[in-house]
């Protein structure tokens, strides 16, 4: 466990996963009672398993619920830290579809 907790404190387990240069990076954590999405960041980004570029980009989901850093966490909640989008979907899917009816 990469967090510091005292002896009897009670905690939680929560995952962080992340999608990240073609890889899945998921670790578990035992986090306070009480810690919210920005404390899971704090403690998975001081793991070193986690990207470190500009985070102020990317987005936070529970269980793929959007989740802003000040939520709360649950005992057992897979927390995703999520990659800023490329391109948009919807334009996405209109482009593959105009090519299969003009291919």
């Amino acid at each position: 466990m990469e967090s510091s907790l005292t002896q009897g404190e009670e905690t939680i387990a929560v995952a962080v996963v992340c999608v990240f240069q073609n890889r899945v990076i998921m670790r578990d954590f035992r986090l306070p009672l009480h810690s919210t999405v920005a404390d899971a960041l704090a403690v998975a980004r001081a793991s070193g398993a986690f990207p470190s570029d500009d985070e102020n980009t990317w987005g936070y989901a529970i269980f793929g619920q959007c989740a802003p850093p000040e939520t709360l966490l649950h005992d057992g909640d897979r927390l995703e830290w999520l990659r800023p989008l490329h391109c948009d979907p919807k334009t996405s899917r209109r482009r593959r579809a105009k090519s299969k009816v003009s291919g």
